[in-house]
């Protein structure tokens, strides 16, 4: 793509040179002949700072080096509709004919433009004057000739999916991780602990995700005090909420992993593994449920705050501010 501050008249320009070519090839064969009918200096003035090089080179300077032949055979290219790129490397230097070899000096740095053409890939072309044309095998000139033109938009679309990827593949690993270590990490940590301490853990882990739901703590809160909170907090919520059913169930594992802690610190029962793997299985899917409350509760504060009164896409009543 270009960026919409390309001014019009090198569009315009594009369209004019390749307006008679049918196929890719030909375009971008004429964008590479008008280029070269540029003289080649060295010796040309810094581009203004609020005028495209493109349009600079082309209306304005008409002559500079590769970087300037280069650059606008990209954009006349891409204008055109073929996906083009800059590459920047080395020319292939002078021949030293009693080494048998080439020798290649910074002298020789250089720019040109290549073309993508589908099931061939990208194409060398040379628009610089100062360097010889690139000449194609009559054979794969036909073959290049013969490729689809529409193939802008399927590279670009190829494109936007990969750096989609690129930036979500960190939160896919982390999400797998995080899976990972929920679904077997955890639990054998927990197993290997003695029953006691690791029901002390898991409900100190309710405690800490469910204490903003329940409110302030008071002095001397009970577990069963804080237990009472937290499920009226879910009870209003759920009445609000479109997943009643899954808040409702959470109480319910409020309510379980409660006694659990509980009966473990009062009671004269011996706690074995299977305790541990109910409090481990309750655990499990109150966890989420209690995360997602936080969730929802967090974005109607957000809401809250920047609307006078905002209604909830699946409800009818206004909660004001």
């Amino acid at each position: 793509s270009l960026p919409g501050s390309l001014p019009e008249r090198v569009r315009q320009l594009a369209g004019e040179i390749t307006k008679e070519k049918s196929t890719a090839y030909d375009k971008a064969k004429a964008i590479e002949a008008y280029l070269r009918a540029y003289p080649y200096d060295l010796e040309v003035p810094v581009p203004p700072e609020d005028q495209d090089v493109a349009d600079y080179f082309l209306f304005d300077l008409k002559k500079g080096y590769c970087d300037y032949y280069a650059t606008a055979m990209v954009v006349l290219a891409r204008a055109s509709g073929l996906p083009a790129r800059f590459v920047s490397g080395y020319a292939s230097g002078s021949y030293d004919a009693a080494n048998a070899e080439y020798i290649v000096r910074q002298m020789h740095a250089h720019s040109w433009a290549e073309i993508y053409f589908p099931e061939i890939g990208w194409v060398e072309f040379e628009p610089t004057a100062s360097q010889p044309e690139i000449k194609i095998p009559p054979s794969n000139a036909e073959i290049i000739n013969t490729a689809p033109d529409e193939t802008a938009n399927r590279l670009l679309n190829r494109f936007r999916i990969e750096t989609l990827l690129y930036w979500l593949s960190p939160f896919a690993i982390l999400f797998l991780a995080l899976v990972f270590y929920t679904l077997w990490i955890e639990p054998w940590l927990y197993l290997r602990m003695p029953p006691v301490t690791a029901i002390e853990k898991i409900y100190r882990q309710l405690y800490s995700l469910g204490r903003p739901l329940a409110g302030e703590r008071t002095k001397a809160e009970t577990a069963y005090e804080f237990m009472e909170k937290l499920v009226l907090q879910i009870s209003i919520l759920r009445q609000r909420a479109r997943f009643t059913t899954y808040l409702s169930r959470a109480r319910q594992d409020v309510q379980s992993l409660t006694g659990i802690y509980q009966g473990s610190m009062f009671t004269h029962h011996m706690l074995d593994q299977n305790d541990v793997r109910t409090a481990l299985h309750t655990w499990k899917h109150l966890r989420l449920r209690l995360l997602i409350a936080r969730i929802h509760v967090f974005l109607q504060r957000i809401f809250s705050q920047a609307r006078p009164a905002f209604v909830l896409p699946w409800r009818k009543e206004q909660y004001p501010s």
